[in-house]
């Protein structure tokens, strides 16, 4: 995704993560849903501000720590995720893990 940004001269400027409860359109037409979906607020052109120095193995300690385990692996491991990425992608720091990485979620044997 960030190779498109860059090819597009699109950069982001600020992003968030749906949690909404309450069912829309989508919800009651179909087995997805919205909870979760990353929002991401885009600039056309040059970047607004300097690139922080942070690095992914930073964003993973900060998403562990704000996100503890909630009895539900799945939703806890989603939430982490979506975290992971919206920070990354807001910092324009390379994603590096993926969805199921025991980094992320804790699981190092």
């Amino acid at each position: 995704m960030s190779r498109i940004f860059v090819r597009n001269r699109l950069t982001p400027r600020k992003t968030a993560i749906l949690d909404k409860l309450q069912s829309t359109f989508k919800q009651t037409n179909s087995m997805v849903t919205v909870k979760g979906d990353p929002l991401i607020l885009l600039n056309k052109g040059k970047r607004l501000r300097q690139q922080k120095n942070i690095c992914s193995e930073s964003i993973v300690s900060y998403v562990r720590k704000s996100i503890p385990e909630s009895g539900n692996e799945k939703e806890t491991n989603s939430r982490r995720y979506s975290e992971y990425i919206r920070i990354c992608l807001e910092n324009g720091v390379s994603v590096a893990l993926d969805a199921d990485s025991p980094k992320l979620h804790g699981n190092v044997i």
